[in-house]
C-alpha cells in the first residue's frame, strides 16, 4: 500500500494542509522526505498517518468499543487519506464510492511500520509491558508496528525497556517493541525455523546462508563492520581491521542500522508503508546520504517516508519527493525545492533549508575585506588588520571563503576593482 494524498484540516499545527504524494507520472511516490524547522509539523504528519491506520483497524477489531468509535470519528473530521494498493484505491474516511480503509487493511493483512524519534521513546515505561498479551496471534493482528530500538534508557533509576518482545499499550496504535538485547532472538528465530524445516541440511550451512542473506541488506552502505557469526550468547561482527567483536562493541550508528535492517527483513516487509522519524540519529553524514536507499532496498513495493533535519538525506532524494514544511504568516505550507538530488550540501543548506552554513564570524570578516578590495582600500591600515584576523583563522586553501578572497584579489589586479 502507498499513500497518494493527505489532507489535514484543523489538525494540531495545521489549519489546512494538502499533500499530494504522487509523482509526475501520477503514480504514488516510493520515497517521501519531510523537511522543515522544528514546529512545522513533520512528526505530526507521521503521527496523523499512524493514527488513521490504527483507528481504522481498531474500528474493525473493537466495533463495540465506544472509545474506539469516538477516536475514529475524531480523525474523520480532521484527517483525510487516499491510498493505493496495486490497482485498488482506498480512502479514509470512505465514501459511497470508495473502500473502507479499516476493512481493506484487515482483509489484505497490510502492516504499517512506524519508528518514532528517540525522544518519544522516553514515555514508554517498563511496568506497562505486561498489560497486554504477548501471544503470536495477538501480535499478528496488529496492523501498525511501532518499533523502539533504544536499550535500557533510564529516568530516575527506572528502566523503560525490557529485554524481550513486548506489547506496550497506547491509545493508537498498540506498540510492537523490541530491545537491542533482543536482536539475537530476531536473527535466531528464522534460523531455528529453517533448521527444523530442512533437517537434511547441516545447521552450520543454514546459519552461514542466513548470515550472508542478512549482510545483503547492507549492499551500498559503507559500514566499518560485517556480521559474521552467532552463538547462544552473542552476535559477532568483523571490524575494519579484521578483529572479531560483539554487538555491544559496535558504534551506536552501526547498532541502529543493523537493528533496523535485521528487524525489517524478518518482518517480511513488502507492500508496506515504512515511516521513520529522524532516521539520521547517531549516523555519520555518509551513512545519512545512503539511508533513503537503505530503507528502500528492504522488501518489495514499499513506500518509505522519512521526517528529517539532515541535508544529506534531503540531498539524496528527488525534488518531487521532498516536501518542505514552512510557517508562513502563522500558517504551515508545503512546497517542493526546484532541485535536490545530486546537489552539494552547501546548496541544500542555503537554497532548500534556508540556512547560512558558513561560519558567521569568518564570513563577516571576509565580506568586510572583500568590500575594501572592491574599493581598492585593502592595503590600507584597516585592510591589513582585517587580513591579520582572517589569516589567524587558518582557512583551508580550498575553502569557500579563501577562494572568494583569491578570486576578488585576482579580479582587482586584472581590472582594478
Amino acid at each position: 500500500m502507498k499513500i497518494t494524498k493527505l489532507h489535514l484540516k484543523k489538525f494540531k499545527v495545521f489549519d489546512d494542509l494538502k499533500l499530494d504524494f504522487t509523482g509526475k507520472d501520477g503514480q504514488p511516490l516510493n520515497q517521501i522526505v519531510l523537511a522543515g524547522l522544528n514546529g512545522t509539523g513533520k512528526t505530526t504528519v507521521l503521527e496523523a498517518l499512524r493514527g488513521v491506520f490504527s483507528v481504522a483497524f481498531d474500528y474493525i477489531t473493537f466495533a463495540n468499543d465506544r472509545n474506539k468509535r469516538i477516536e475514529k470519528y475524531k480523525y474523520r473530521e480532521k484527517v483525510f487519506v487516499e491510498a493505493k494498493h496495486f490497482d485498488n484505491y482506498v480512502k479514509f474516511p470512505n465514501d459511497a464510492n470508495s473502500k473502507s480503509l479499516g476493512s481493506f487493511l484487515y482483509n489484505q493483512n497490510i502492516k504499517i511500520v512506524y519508528r518514532p524519534a528517540k525522544i518519544r521513546n522516553e514515555i514508554i515505561r517498563k511496568e506497562t509491558h505486561n498489560s497486554y498479551p504477548k501471544d503470536e496471534k495477538f501480535l499478528n493482528n496488529l496492523n501498525v508496528l511501532e518499533i523502539s530500538y533504544e536499550v535500557a534508557n533510564t529516568y530516575s533509576g527506572r528502566s523503560f525497556y525490557d529485554n524481550d518482545l513486548g506489547v506496550i499499550p497506547g491509545t493508537n496504535p498498540e506498540y510492537l517493541h523490541y530491545n537491542k538485547g533482543s536482536l539475537k532472538e530476531i536473527i535466531l528465530t528464522p534460523i531455528t525455523k529453517k533448521v527444523f524445516k530442512n533437517k537434511e541440511i547441516p545447521p552450520k550451512q543454514l546459519i552461514e546462508s542466513e548470515i550472508a542473506d542478512m549482510n545483503s541488506i547492507f549492499n551500498g552502505i559503507e559500514l566499518n563492520s560485517r556480521f559474521v557469526d552467532i552463538d547462544d550468547d552473542n552476535l559477532f561482527f568483523e571490524s575494519a581491521n579484521g578483529q572479531r567483536i560483539t554487538f555491544e562493541e559496535l558504534s551506536s550508528g552501526e547498532k541502529q542500522l543493523y537493528f533496523m535492517g535485521f528487524m525489517l527483513k524478518n518482518l517480511n516487509i513488502n507492500n508496506t508503508i515504512i515511516m521513520i522519524d529522524e532516521p539520521e540519529d547517531s549516523l555519520h553524514p555518509k551513512w545519512q546520504s545512503q539511508l533513503l536507499q537503505f530503507y528502500s532496498n528492504i522488501g518489495e513495493n514499499n513506500q518509505v517516508i522519512l521526517a528529517t533535519h539532515s541535508p544529506h538525506i534531503i540531498g539524496s532524494a528527488k525534488a518531487e519527493s521532498v516536501f518542505l514544511l514552512k510557517n508562513e504568516n502563522g500558517k504551515i505550507t508545503a512546497s517542493h525545492p526546484k532541485y535536490s538530488k545530486g546537489h552539494s550540501i552547501p546548496y541544500v543548506l542555503s537554497e532548500i533549508m534556508d540556512v547560512d552554513y558558513r561560519n558567521t564570524y569568518a564570513n563577516n570578516l571576509v565580506d568586510d575585506y572583500l568590500t575594501l578590495i572592491r574599493k581598492g582600500e585593502h592595503k590600507k591600515e584597516q585592510g591589513k588588520k582585517l587580513l591579520e584576523k582572517i589569516e589567524a583563522l587558518n582557512l583551508a586553501p580550498n575553502s569557500e571563503e579563501q577562494q572568494r578572497i583569491d578570486l576578488s584579489l585576482r579580479r582587482f589586479e586584472s581590472i582594478g576593482r
